[in-house]
């Protein structure tokens, strides 16, 4: 009886001691969460940036970390269910649609271009796999559409004309490689890119805040670049400020409605690398299911990016157990994620307010905050 007692009490005192170890621990989890969660807010005051950043903490959860500038207009403020342009992180859905096709054994990675586009020179020589990764010879122009175009038609015919095709097929990055995808994938399917999209990727996965940009209903929910004329914007206002005397219609209305249409004509010169938009929280689910769920996928994305330098395919820059990729619209609205695949970690910026080069400051320091500790 007595022999029985003592374990009894050692077994009880195991029990403690090992509920005192685990609200240890967890108490340790909770003072790191909220050591970087209050770095990364500090960082975006410091630097005055006007964006919202999303990380996964050790539960799987999503932590949102907003900073608004002052002064920031209603239609500038960035929130997790806000429209943003997604840029050339657009190209993961473009690379996942087009592996699709690749599982329905309705295209091949060693498919030549030149049956489907007969106008792009040296189209003999360039095939679906050097469409995924830069490696086609293919280069942009820097011209942009004189006006919005609305069609995936009018996009491609726009694309179609402004792309130069070197003789060396050496890396160079091209937002035309993906709307030659984009353009493909109608082709091959009879449909529009974006319906496809849509049936097999977008629906099933329950993601309805990803959009093309003209079927946004309600303006007013998509975000646009902070103050995006910057030094021209006084002479724009003074402009659209005497038109508004001229009429009785409210300044602010003028004011947005001018900036909404520029910028939906950068985004409309974009066909399939950039011409859509996203709630942050719809981009992170989507971005957290293909990392972290079907793994099958980005595997193969893992495997062939191996072949090339940098190791890049569908969309995804593979550093390790890194996964990353960057976009840039308008030189003013910036979007970013990068994954540690082996550690479930995941962190995600959006910003309106910074150039690129800033903007490759900002993700430095971010992710040295939140990966290092």
């Amino acid at each position: 009886m007595y022999k029985k007692s003592i374990k009894y009490i050692i077994t009880f005192l195991c029990l403690i001691n090992l509920f005192c170890i685990s609200r240890k621990c967890n108490a340790a989890t909770n003072e790191s969460k909220q050591w970087y969660i209050h770095e990364i807010k500090s960082n975006l005051k410091k630097k005055n940036i006007n964006g919202e950043v999303l990380i996964l903490d050790k539960d799987r959860k999503v932590n949102i970390i907003n900073n608004q500038v002052d002064q920031v207009r209603s239609e500038e403020k960035i929130t997790s269910n806000n429209y943003f342009p997604m840029a050339s992180l657009q190209k993961v859905l473009t690379g996942i649609a087009t592996y699709t096709l690749i599982k329905e054994n309705r295209l091949r990675l060693d498919t030549s271009v030149n049956k489907y586009f007969h106008k792009i020179e040296k189209n003999h020589k360039i095939s679906v796999e050097d469409l995924l990764t830069h490696h086609s010879g293919i280069q942009d122009t820097t011209k942009l559409p004189n006006r919005v175009l609305f069609s995936e038609d009018q996009r491609f015919s726009f694309l179609e004309n402004n792309l130069q095709v070197k003789n060396n097929k050496k890396w160079h990055y091209s937002s035309s490689n993906y709307g030659l995808l984009a353009e493909l994938i109608k082709k091959k399917t009879g449909t529009t890119y974006f319906n496809y999209l849509n049936k097999k990727v977008l629906v099933p996965n329950n993601l309805k805040n990803i959009k093309n940009f003209n079927n946004v209903t309600n303006i007013n929910k998509i975000t646009l670049p902070y103050k995006m004329y910057n030094n021209k914007v006084s002479k724009v206002e003074q402009v659209l400020r005497i038109a508004s005397y001229l009429r009785p219609i409210p300044f602010s209305f003028l004011s947005y409605s001018f900036s909404y249409y520029c910028f939906m004509r950068w985004l409309s010169g974009s066909f399939g690398a950039g011409d859509m938009l996203a709630t942050p929280k719809s981009y992170w689910d989507f971005i957290y299911k293909y990392i972290f769920v079907y793994k099958d996928y980005i595997d193969f994305c893992y495997k062939k990016a191996q072949k090339t330098t940098p190791h890049y395919f569908g969309g995804w820059y593979f550093d390790n157990n890194y996964v990353y990729a960057e976009g840039l619209t308008a030189n003013y609205n910036a979007c970013a994620f990068k994954a540690d695949r082996n550690k479930n970690k995941l962190i995600m910026i959006f910003t309106n307010n910074t150039n690129y080069s800033q903007f490759k400051k900002l993700q430095e320091s971010l992710y040295n905050i939140y990966f290092k500790k």
